[in-house]
C-alpha cells in the first residue's frame, strides 16, 4: 500500500505528477502520490474511470492462475480454438486487419520464444503471481486502513475452481501450480467430480467423464462430450467489482486534491529536449542523464502536460505510449467477454 521506491525516488523537491490511465492501478497510484506530497492529475482516455480492463475482469483476484499462456502447451490450444474441429467454428477470431499488423507477428515471434524456453515460462510464472500477490496485500491495506469502504469490492472470498474434462490435464494443472508458487503459500487442491458438485450443486447437471459420481468410475474414460472429470480448487482466490473499488479510491484520492480529467486521451510522451532520459519510461534502465525521465505529457487536444512524475497506467495503451520513451511491452489486447446472471438464493 506504499509508492515503490522507484517512484519515490524522483526526489522529493518534484511535486508535480501526471497519471495516465483511470482505471484501478492509475486511480490507487494517483492516491498514493498525493500522500507523498504531489500535485496529482489523472488522465482517462473514456468517459468514465474504470471502462476497460478494470471494468470486469480486473476485479477477479486469482494468484493461482498465474500461469502464463506462453508455454508449451499453448501450441495446441492454439489450434484448437483458431481451426474448425469437428462441426463447432472455431472458438477465437483474429480479424483479417489484425493479421495485417506487423506488430501481431513480431507479438506472435516473441510468444513462441517465450513458450519454448522452459526457464522463462517458470520465471515469467512466478513474476505473474507475484505481482497478483501484491495486488491483493494493497488491497488488503487498503480495506485495514480505512481507505475503501467494507463494502466497495463486494468481496466474494471463496477460492476459485477450474473445471477439466480428464483427470490427465486437471492433475498436471494441480502440480504446476505447487511446484512453481506452492512455497509462496498458493496451494492447489485437487478435487473428483462428487467434491465439484457438493461445492457447486449445478454441476450436477454437466455429468460425469470419468463414470460413476467419483474419481474411481468404470473405466476412467471420457465418456460424454462436455462432461466432467472434476476440479482445481484455489482458496486463496476470490473476486468482486473493481469498478466499484475503483470509485471508492477515486473519491478517496479526490480528497487529498487529485484532478481526475476523463475524456483526455493521451497522443504521447515528450523526453526532455537535451536529449536526457531513455528506455525504461520511469525504470531504471537506458539512457544518458538521468534515467527514464519523461519531460511532458502530449493530450490528443494538443495540449502540453509538464510534469516531473509521469506514471503510465494505461492497460492496452500503455505499449504506444511506452515506445515514446524507447521502451517495449510487447503485449497484444484479446477481447473477453462475461456473462451475468442472477445469483441463486442459498443459505
Amino acid at each position: 500500500g506504499t509508492l515503490p521506491a522507484l517512484v519515490r525516488g524522483v526526489t522529493t523537491a518534484r511535486r508535480s505528477a501526471v497519471v495516465v490511465g483511470g482505471g484501478y492501478v492509475g486511480t490507487y497510484t494517483s492516491y498514493l502520490l498525493a500522500t507523498e506530497g504531489y500535485s496529482v492529475v489523472c488522465l482517462e482516455r473514456s468517459d468514465e474511470l474504470a471502462t476497460e480492463m478494470s471494468y470486469l475482469n480486473g476485479g477477479v483476484l486469482c494468484p493461482g492462475l498465474t500461469w502464463p499462456w506462453s508455454n508449451p502447451s499453448a501450441f495446441g490450444l492454439m489450434a484448437k480454438a483458431l481451426l474448425p474441429f469437428g462441426s463447432g467454428p472455431p472458438s477465437v477470431a483474429v480479424t483479417p486487419s489484425a493479421l495485417a499488423q506487423p506488430h501481431l507477428w513480431r507479438w506472435a515471434a516473441n510468444f513462441v520464444l517465450e513458450a519454448l524456453n522452459p526457464s522463462r515460462v517458470a520465471a515469467n510464472f512466478k513474476a505473474s503471481h507475484l505481482l497478483a500477490a501484491y495486488s491483493l496485500r494493497c488491497m488488503g491495506a487498503a480495506h485495514e486502513s480505512g481507505l475503501v469502504p467494507p463494502g466497495a469490492y463486494r468481496r466474494t472470498a471463496v477460492g476459485s475452481l477450474q473445471l477439466y474434462r480428464t483427470t490427465k490435464l486437471r492433475d498436471s494443472v494441480a502440480s504446476l501450480i505447487n511446484e512453481h508458487i506452492g512455497h509462496l503459500g498458493c496451494r492447489a487442491q485437487v478435487l473428483d467430480y462428487a467434491s465439484c458438485v457438493e461445492r457447486e450443486p449445478v454441476l450436477g447437471d454437466i455429468g460425469n467423464s470419468e463414470g460413476g459420481t467419483g474419481e474411481n468410475g468404470d473405466d476412467g474414460g471420457d465418456k460424454e462430450a462436455g462432461a466432467l472429470a472434476g476440479g482445481v480448487l484455489l482458496e486463496s482466490d476470490s473476486s468482486g467489482c473493481i469498478r466499484q473499488y475503483t470509485f471508492a479510491l477515486r473519491d478517496a484520492a479526490e480528497a487529498l486534491g487529485v484532478e481526475f480529467r476523463c475524456g483526455s486521451p493521451v497522443r504521447g510522451l515528450e523526453l526532455p529536449t537535451d536529449g536526457t532520459g531513455g528506455s525504461g519510461g520511469g525504470g531504471e534502465g537506458g539512457g544518458s542523464g538521468e534515467q527514464g525521465s519523461v519531460a511532458a505529457v502530449r493530450l490528443e487536444s494538443g495540449e502540453l502536460m509538464h510534469a516531473d512524475a509521469v506514471v503510465v497506467a494505461a492497460g492496452n495503451g500503455a505499449e504506444r505510449l511506452a515506445c515514446d520513451v524507447g521502451d517495449r511491452l510487447m503485449t497484444y489486447p484479446i477481447k473477453g467477454y462475461g456473462q451475468f446472471g442472477p445469483a441463486p438464493a442459498t443459505s
